[in-house]
């Protein structure tokens, strides 16, 4: 593929985001794409927009109400498709593109694939990557949303993100529509991204199984359980007893670790219902949505 015919929009999704870090998010991955598009989901706090005043070319939608992850990134993913762009680089609000990364990603692209992502290192923690950094680029099941240089003829060819799940999950699933639809999912090693999953998010070990103590609010407990469900029950391929399994232990490590236990608790096996039921509403959950 001519590196010279790859036109890029990086797209970043807002929820009250902090300013600063925003900031040096929009300064380290202005300059390596043709247009940065910002989706307000609803944020209550709009001071970030004095940052862009800095900035006479970003584009920015901002949403009435928080429409869920993956409905801002249908919107980042239309508005290149409807203006020419044919890949996307999405990023967290925290997230921080390292220099030539986008060009990086442009060296290894083609047509064949539709998603391509990269060494996410975590400023709270960093897992061993040492596999990774041995073979440089291959082919995966699925990456991560944050960095994820998306091929936008391979989103419309795969019928985009699944509103539905709102968040957790939005990129499982995106990869796993595409590689249905017969593209293939990358990872490179040749470039990485600075990534903050949470402030007190860390590893513990339950039963040999590595886990993540996220402490996030019973809000994202319950979409991280219901979702589980969601795309075993979506793709038959995907074992329901395996997401049972990682859903039990979750319970674990939130009883086992966490502060917020009864709440969270309660909100994962809502979750696990609302999965198996999807009919089932849970009116009182209305807890603060907060970004990954």
């Amino acid at each position: 593929m001519d590196i010279q015919e790859i036109k890029v929009l990086a797209g970043i999704v807002l929820y009250n985001p902090d300013s600063e870090r925003l900031r040096e998010n929009i300064t380290a991955v202005h300059s390596q794409v043709d247009c940065v598009l910002l989706i307000d989901n609803g944020s209550d706090n709009k001071s970030y927009t004095e940052i862009t005043k800095d900035y006479n070319d970003l584009v920015i939608i901002q949403n009435k109400k928080n429409q869920g992850i993956a409905y801002a990134l249908n919107q980042i993913c239309g508005y290149a498709y409807t203006h020419g762009y044919n890949w996307v680089l999405t990023l967290d609000q925290d997230s921080v593109a390292t220099p030539g990364m986008v060009d990086t990603y442009k060296s290894i692209v083609d047509d064949t694939i539709g998603i391509l992502g990269c060494w996410i290192h975590d400023r709270g923690y960093q897992i061993d990557e040492s596999w990774g950094i041995e073979h440089g680029t291959f082919e995966t099941d699925w990456v991560i949303t944050s960095a994820a240089f998306t091929n936008v003829k391979a989103w419309k060819d795969c019928g985009g993100f699944d509103n539905g799940m709102f968040i957790d999950y939005v990129d499982w699933d995106i990869c796993e529509a595409m590689r249905k639809a017969g593209y293939r999912i990358m990872k490179t090693y040749k470039t990485k991204l600075i990534h903050e999953l949470g402030h007190n998010t860390r590893l513990v070990m339950v039963r040999y199984h590595q886990m993540q103590v996220m402490n996030h609010k019973p809000f994202r407990y319950y979409y991280s359980a219901r979702n589980r469900i969601y795309m075993a029950r979506k793709y038959k391929h995907i074992g329901m007893w395996e997401q049972l399994r990682e859903i039990g232990f979750k319970l674990y490590t939130v009883e086992r670790y966490e502060a917020n236990k009864l709440k969270n608790l309660w909100a994962i096996l809502r979750g696990t219902i609302a999965g198996f039921f999807p009919k089932v509403k849970y009116d009182n959950i209305k807890e603060e949505f907060v970004m990954p």
